[in-house]
């Protein structure tokens, strides 16, 4: 007969590593898209200078 013996502690630390780049991704994917819509409109008017 054949035993099959897996730990399942390897697929607990899959699991989270898969669970926290998912979140990771979640929170990048907001921060881009909050950037996106505060957008802040500044102009900037120097003084211009005149040679003759």
């Amino acid at each position: 007969m054949s035993t099959n013996t897996r730990q399942a502690g390897g697929n607990n630390i899959l699991y989270f590593i898969v669970g926290a780049l998912v979140v990771a991704v979640g929170v990048l994917g907001y921060l881009y898209y909050d950037a996106q819509q505060n957008q802040a409109d500044i102009t900037v008017n120097l003084p211009s200078v005149k040679t003759d």
